[in-house]
C-alpha cells in the first residue's frame, strides 16, 4: 500500500473529521470515505488496473475528492485538467481509458448529484503500456509560455507533504480552500495536505473570484488557515477587514509568484510562510518560517537538494522530484538524482533565497552587464505612482512599456519620469519607452504578466 493510500484511510474511514464543506453542505469524513469506496468498487466493476490512465476534468466538488483518493487507492494514474473538456483530444493525447467530465462525450462519465459514479460506461482501448509509477499528470503553470505535463510519483508528494506539514501547530485546523485542485499547488498542499491536519476544509465556491463570498466563509467558519498565491492576498489586504483576517491566522502558504514589498511590510508578523516550488517538484522546493516574509523571498529548501548555477539559475533534485514529461502519449523519463533546472535565478542571503527573475527573460547589454527585468519593474512601481504596470523587455533594442495610473498625467511627463528612475538602474543605456492602455495587456492564469504573449503581441 502507498503512503498516501495508508493515511486516507486512517484519517477518513469511519471517521467524523475532517469535514468537508461544498456550498454550505457538511460532509464528514466517513461519507466521504463511503463515496471513495463507491468510486473504488466502480472503477473495479470496469475492470480498472494499476497504472491505467483516467482524466479528471471536473469542477471542485464531493466528486471531486472522492475520485482523487479512489484512484489514489487503486494505483490509477490520474491526470487532472481545468473543468471542462468537451472534446475527445486529452483522451488521445493521454491514451486515457476514460475521462470524467461534466459533459456528455464519448467514453465519458458524468457522476451524479451526491457526486457518485452512474452505470458503467464503455472504456477506450488504449495503446501504449501502463505506468503504475505515476500517480498523477499535472499541468505546469506555464509562466514562460510553454506549459507541460509533468508526472509525478506518490512517493514525491507525500515527501512534500510530509514536510511541509511543519507549517501546522495542531490538528484543529479550519481551512478555506480557494487554490484550483487542477494545479499542483492546491492539489498537494491545500487538498492533500489539509486533509490530513484539519477539522473543517471549506472550498470557497467561486475559488477566491468573489472577495465578498470569501470574507463570508472567513467570518462564517472562523477561519485560521488560508493558502493563496500574491495576487489574492493583495486584493484581501485591499478590502477592509483583509488585514486583520490574515494576521490573524494560525498557518498558511502564499506562493506561486513573487512577493511584492507591500505584502511584505503588512505581513511581515503574520503566521504565514512564503513558499515556492514547481510542478516538477510536487510542488515543494523552499518554505520560509512562519511571519519571515520580505520582497521577492521564496524561503530556504525544504525536502530536496538545492543548488545556484554561475548564472544564477536554481537547480534541485531529491525526493520530491518528477518523473519525467508525458510527450507524445508516453512518458519521457528524466533520470533519478538528475539536478532538475527550475529557469528562476536567485540571490542567496542571510535570511534565505530570494527570486531574481526568470532566465528566459534577462538579457545582456553590450557592456555585458546582464539584466533581470521583473526586479527592475517591481523597483519602478514602488518608486513611480504614475504608472500601474510596465514591462521591459530585449526585442531588437531595450523597451519598456507601461500604463498609467490616471489619464489625467501628460504621457510626456510620465516618460520622463520614468526615463529618470530607470536610467539608472539600465547604466544609462539607451531605451524605448512607450505607453500600452491596461486593457490590451494578457495575464497568466495566476495574474501575472504573460511575457511571452505580450513580446508577441508587440512584435
Amino acid at each position: 500500500m502507498g503512503k498516501i493510500r495508508d493515511e486516507l484511510y486512517n484519517q477518513l474511514a469511519e471517521k467524523p473529521h475532517p469535514i468537508f464543506v461544498f456550498q454550505n453542505n457538511l460532509i464528514p469524513a466517513a461519507t466521504i470515505w463511503v463515496g471513495v469506496k463507491a468510486w473504488v468498487n466502480y472503477f473495479r466493476e470496469l475492470k480498472l488496473e494499476s497504472g491505467d490512465r483516467i482524466i479528471l476534468s471536473y469542477p471542485e466538488s464531493p466528486a471531486f475528492v472522492h475520485i482523487v483518493f479512489a484512484c489514489i487507492w487503486e494505483g490509477l494514474t490520474l491526470i487532472i485538467l481545468k473543468p471542462d473538456s468537451e472534446n475527445l483530444e486529452p483522451l488521445e493525447f493521454f491514451d486515457a481509458k476514460l475521462i470524467i467530465t461534466a459533459k456528455e462525450i464519448p467514453y465519458s462519465i458524468q457522476p451524479d448529484n451526491m457526486g457518485m459514479p452512474q452505470s458503467a460506461k464503455e472504456l477506450r482501448k488504449t495503446k501504449k503500456n501502463r505506468n503504475p509509477e505515476i500517480r498523477f499528470i499535472l499541468q505546469s503553470s506555464g509562466s514562460t509560455g510553454h506549459p507541460k505535463f509533468i508526472c509525478l510519483a506518490e512517493d514525491a508528494v507525500f515527501n512534500v507533504i510530509e514536510t511541509h506539514a511543519k507549517i501546522f501547530e495542531s490538528n484543529k485546523n479550519s481551512v478555506l480552500s480557494a487554490l484550483p485542485w487542477s494545479h499542483c499547488f492546491g492539489l498537494v498542499l491545500d487538498l492533500l495536505l489539509c486533509t490530513f491536519y484539519s477539522e473543517v476544509i471549506i472550498r470557497d465556491s467561486e475559488g477566491g473570484r468573489s472577495l465578498d463570498n470569501l470574507f463570508e466563509n472567513f467570518k462564517k467558519y472562523e477561519i485560521n488557515h488560508f493558502s493563496s498565491v500574491p495576487l489574492l492576498i493583495e486584493r484581501i489586504l485591499q478590502k477592509q477587514g483583509g488585514l486583520e483576517f490574515l494576521q490573524n491566522l494560525s498557518s498558511g502558504i502564499i506562493g506561486g509568484a513573487p512577493i511584492s514589498s507591500m505584502i511584505a511590510d503588512k505581513l511581515k508578523n503574520s503566521k504565514l510562510s512564503i513558499g515556492y516550488g514547481q510542478t516538477e517538484a510536487s510542488p515543494g522546493i523552499c518554505l520560509g518560517e512562519k511571519g519571515k516574509i520580505f520582497a521577492n523571498y521564496i524561503g530556504n529548501p525544504l525536502g530536496c537538494d538545492t543548488k545556484i548555477s554561475e548564472d544564477g539559475e536554481l537547480f534541485f533534485r531529491g525526493k520530491n522530484a518528477f518523473l519525467g514529461y508525458w510527450q507524445n502519449r508516453q512518458i519521457s523519463i528524466i533520470p533519478k538524482n538528475e539536478w532538475v533546472p527550475t529557469g528562476d535565478m536567485v540571490e542567496k542571503k542571510a535570511e534565505g533565497l530570494f527570486f531574481v527573475g526568470r532566465i528566459n527573460f534577462s538579457f545582456k547589454l553590450s557592456n555585458g552587464l546582464m539584466i533581470h527585468p521583473e526586479p527592475i519593474e517591481k523597483d519602478l512601481l514602488e518608486k513611480n505612482k504614475l504608472i500601474s504596470h510596465c514591462m521591459l523587455f530585449f526585442q531588437h533594442e531595450i523597451q519598456l512599456i507601461f500604463s498609467q495610473t490616471s489619464s489625467g498625467w501628460n504621457e510626456e511627463e510620465v516618460i520622463a519620469s520614468i526615463r529618470d528612475s530607470i536610467h539608472p538602474l539600465l547604466k544609462k543605456t539607451s531605451i524605448t519607452i512607450k505607453s500600452l492602455p491596461s486593457h490590451d495587456w494578457v495575464y497568466s492564469a495566476k495574474g501575472e504578466i504573460n511575457r511571452i504573449a505580450m513580446q508577441q503581441k508587440l512584435k
